[in-house]
C-alpha cells in the first residue's frame, strides 16, 4: 500500500485549492483524522460555512484542530484567529499555514475559557480533548473578551465553537463581544461532552438566546428553527445562531428555513438503534421530553421498551445530565 502523506490537497466548493497537513496516526480507528484525509469533515455544516463567510469578514475559529474550518476560511479571504487546545494539532495548523503561503491566520495555543489563569486538560489525540479542571496537565486560558481588547479586534463577523464541553465557559468569556458584534454562530453541542463538565447543552443554547440570538439546527441542507428547550435525540447536534431574520439567513445562504416535524424526529430516534450503546441511552436520557407524537408512535415505543432493558446507569445519568 502507497504510504499515506502528511499532506492533503482539496478544494472550496468554487474550485479553489488548499493543502492541510494530516498526520499519520497510530490510532487506526481515528474517525477525525479519517474524514481529514478523505474529505468526509465536508458535511453539511462545513458547507454552510464555506458559502455563508465572506472576504473580509473576521473569523474566530473555537477548537479549529487541524484547521478543517480555518484553512478554508483564510482561502476564502477571511481574516481567521485559530484557538486550539492540543499543541500538537496548533503546529500542524501552522505547516498548513505554511503550505498554504497564508498570511491571514493567527494561531493561539489555549484552552478558550470564562476566566484568566489556567485549567487542567486531558490531551487525548486528534480531536479528543476536553478541559479536565484537576488533571494533571494544565494549559493558559484564553478569555476571547480580553483577546479581542489586547488584539484591538474592531468587529468579528463569524464564530466556530467546537471545544468539547467548554462551550458555556467560552460562550461567558465572550458575552462582550456577543452584545458588542453580534457574530454569527456555529456551534457543536456534545451532550456527551457537556455531561462531563456538569452542565446540559441547553445552557449555551439559552446564553445565546437570552442576547437575541435566533438558533437553528443544522437538518440535512437546511435549518430547523428550535429554541433551547427543544429535545436533543442525538449526541452531537450542530446548530447555527443569529440575529439575522430567517429570511435573510436563506438569502444569504440559499439554504431553507423549516422547522423539524414529528415524522423527521421520529425517524432521527429510531435510527439511533443502528449506532452504538451510548446514542441509545441518549434517547432514553431525554424520553420524558420527547414529544406526545412522537413518544406514542408505536415503533417508537417498542424501541424504548427494548433499549431500557440494557441500559447502562452510569451512562444513563451523564448523558441526563447533558441533556436535561
Amino acid at each position: 500500500m502507497p504510504a499515506i502523506l502528511p499532506v492533503v490537497e482539496s478544494n472550496l466548493p468554487d474550485g479553489r485549492p488548499y493543502k492541510l497537513h494530516v498526520p499519520v496516526s497510530g490510532h487506526i480507528d481515528d474517525a477525525y483524522l479519517q474524514a481529514m484525509r478523505t474529505g468526509g469533515y465536508k458535511d453539511s455544516t462545513w458547507m454552510f460555512f464555506v458559502t455563508w463567510l465572506r472576504a473580509g469578514d473576521v473569523f474566530f475559529d473555537l477548537g479549529s484542530s487541524l484547521g478543517a474550518y480555518s484553512i478554508p476560511a483564510a482561502t476564502l479571504g477571511a481574516n481567521v484567529h485559530s484557538f486550539e487546545l492540543i499543541q500538537a494539532n496548533a503546529i500542524q495548523l501552522a505547516g498548513s499555514v505554511a503550505e498554504n503561503r497564508l498570511t491571514n491566520i493567527s494561531i493561539n495555543l489555549g484552552a478558550v475559557w470564562d476566566r484568566l489563569g489556567s485549567v487542567g486538560f486531558i490531551e487525548g489525540h486528534s480531536a479528543w480533548a476536553m478541559v479536565a479542571e484537576e488533571n494533571y496537565m494544565s494549559i493558559a486560558t484564553t478569555v476571547i473578551d480580553e483577546y479581542v481588547k489586547q488584539k484591538q479586534i474592531a468587529r468579528v463577523d463569524v464564530m466556530k465553537i467546537d471545544i468539547e464541553g467548554s462551550e458555556r465557559a467560552a460562550l461567558k468569556g465572550a458575552a462582550q463581544l456577543l452584545e458588542r458584534d453580534h457574530p454569527d454562530i456555529v456551534i457543536e453541542s456534545n451532550v456527551f461532552t457537556c455531561g462531563k463538565s456538569g452542565y446540559s447543552y441547553r445552557e449555551p443554547l439559552a446564553f445565546l438566546a437570552e442576547r437575541g440570538y435566533g438558533i437553528y439546527r443544522f437538518v440535512g441542507n437546511r435549518l430547523a428553527p428550535c429554541t433551547a428547550d427543544d429535545v436533543q435525540e442525538v449526541i452531537v447536534v450542530d446548530y447555527f445562531a443569529s440575529v439575522k431574520s430567517p429570511e435573510e439567513i436563506s438569502a444569504r445562504s440559499g439554504w431553507t428555513v423549516a422547522p423539524l416535524s414529528d415524522q423527521e424526529m421520529i425517524a432521527s430516534v429510531l435510527e439511533q438503534g443502528n449506532y452504538s450503546e451510548r446514542h441509545i441511552t441518549q434517547v432514553l436520557a431525554v424520553e420524558a421530553r420527547l414529544p406526545a407524537a412522537v413518544r406514542e408512535n408505536a415503533q417508537v415505543a417498542e424501541a424504548l421498551l427494548r433499549w431500557r432493558s440494557n441500559v447502562d446507569p452510569q451512562l444513563l445519568k451523564l448523558l441526563e445530565i447533558g441533556s436535561n
